[in-house]
């Protein structure tokens, strides 16, 4: 994972703490003296309400400088070597609402590093950095204010679109590569997790030994496994009871690139889930009607390809009705819309196909 060098004023050393909520760092000021700065994760921040908590929090604290509405939110106070930083655990602990005490069910939001022990991170031998521009990314946040530009991204509508529909999804090439490095003498080449046999949607599923992370989202009926770099930020709207919007992070503090991402949403359907229901609740979800596959009784998907934001990209989508009892009959709707370079297809089709196995 790929961190910060330089918040403010401060360079990053190191790491001396992780939480679900973000993660406390070693740093120095200019004059070399040793800092410590509390950096909430990218999920949590893309929240507005914890980065309110996390200005307020940060003010009781002796501060000797913070950002709270940077694109990468911290505050920075001194540090003694081998002092604790509890405060700053406490800091994010409150900001997050992920404290034992705190009130509510837990943090609305679910990075691909939360649930994670704290490892407890040696500061290792400080190497500066080759000069290279400081700027850092801004992360690719989804939701409502800071959130808004990727959400266009993830949920927009294409300017252009090629209709994959009719005798299933249309096999598309993916975006060329560079040429592989040579292979190591020294060291053998990690051998890459293979897809899973065919969903029961569309495309492959998770492979044996492929990096997942298991989601427990508020207000969903069931949990599922994303992608091992993935991370949700709940993002409720109506009409949906739960939505939330998950993205891959690219293993990095803070996200690189755009990425694969976009909406997964429950709702009860208003009536009973009969088909002129379902062709209703299908309209919420950014895709045309003649681009909807029926899979079977209970499940439509869609595929398209175009060019978004003035790159090419891939949408998936799935609507699924499922009963929210055993024995009952569906009353509870599933929506799922993905987006992302052609070459991310798979990875959202596992997502659609596993969301679609845990509903059944």
């Amino acid at each position: 994972m790929t961190d910060p060098r330089l918040l403010g004023t401060f360079q990053v050393r190191a790491r001396l703490a992780e939480r679900e909520a973000g993660v406390v760092f070693l740093g120095a000021d200019g004059t070399g003296a040793p800092v410590a700065i509390a950096v909430l994760g990218a999920a949590a921040a893309n929240d507005p309400a914890v980065r309110e908590r996390f200005a307020a929090e940060s003010a009781r604290l002796d501060l000797l400088g913070s950002a709270p509405n940077a694109p990468v939110a911290w505050a920075a106070v001194r540090h003694d070597p081998g002092a604790s930083v509890e405060p700053l655990l406490k800091l994010l602990a409150a900001a997050t609402l992920t404290s034992p005490n705190a009130p509510g069910a837990g943090p609305a939001f679910a990075p691909h590093w939360s649930g994670g022990p704290d490892r407890g991170l040696v500061p290792p031998p400080f190497h500066p950095p080759p000069e290279a521009p400081r700027g850092m990314p801004a992360p690719a946040v989804v939701g409502v204010t800071v959130v808004g530009v990727v959400a266009l991204f993830l949920l927009g509508v294409f300017a252009a679109r090629s209709i994959v529909s009719g005798g299933g999804p249309v096999a598309l090439p993916t975006a060329p590569s560079s040429p592989p490095s040579p292979p190591s003498s020294s060291a053998p080449s990690p051998t890459p997790a293979k897809d899973g046999p065919p969903g029961p949607v569309a495309g492959p599923t998770y492979g044996e030994g492929e990096k997942k992370y298991r989601m427990k989202l508020g207000g969903f009926p069931f949990e599922f496994d994303a992608p091992g770099t993935w991370g949700c930020m709940r993002s409720d709207r109506k009409p949906y009871d739960s939505r939330w919007i998950c993205r891959d992070e690219g293993g990095t503090f803070p996200p690189t690139g755009r990425g694969a991402g976009g909406m997964v949403a429950v709702r009860k359907c208003p009536g009973p889930c009969d088909e002129k229901q379902r062709r209703t609740l299908r309209k919420d979800i950014v895709i045309d009607d003649e681009d909807w596959k029926r899979i079977d009784d209970t499940t439509m998907y869609a595929e398209v390809e175009g060019e978004l934001d003035g790159e090419q990209a891939i949408r998936v989508a799935m609507s699924h009705v499922f009963p929210s009892a055993r024995g009952a009959k569906p009353d509870t709707a599933v929506d799922v819309q993905l987006t992302g370079p052609p070459g991310e297809r798979k990875t959202m089709q596992k997502l659609v196909n596993e969301i679609r196995a845990r509903a059944s």
